[in-house]
């Protein structure tokens, strides 16, 4: 079973949020033309209500994101195999397997 930490409530929080917010704008999105049958007021209020809900998981979204860039900075901060890369560099220079060190297949 997974501990409850601030880790797993952030990270927890995060995905919850995401879910409804990406999650309802789907159905959203798939109910607005059978919603139009009825009448052209009731997508409009259906878009109403939901943002009610969308506008609190985007926010909860962008703070636990805020959260996480914080907990991982700190996180990574403090290993001493962490090499940030600079914007001169090549992306793949700070992968864990590059070119260099790929022997595609052959014997190192």
């Amino acid at each position: 079973m997974l501990a409850v930490n601030r880790d797993t409530v952030r990270l927890f929080l995060h995905v919850l949020a995401a879910t409804i917010w990406v999650g309802g704008q789907l159905v959203l999105a798939a109910l607005v033309p059978v919603l139009r049958r009825f009448c052209a007021e009731v997508p409009r209020a259906a878009a109403s209500r939901f943002n009610q809900v969308d506008w609190v998981a985007f926010t909860v979204l962008i703070v636990t994101g805020v959260w996480n860039i914080i907990a991982v900075r700190g996180a990574v901060s403090h290993d001493p195999g962490y090499r940030p890369r600079s914007s001169s560099s090549p992306w793949w220079s700070a992968s864990p397997v590059s070119p260099r060190h790929c022997t595609c297949g052959r014997a190192a």
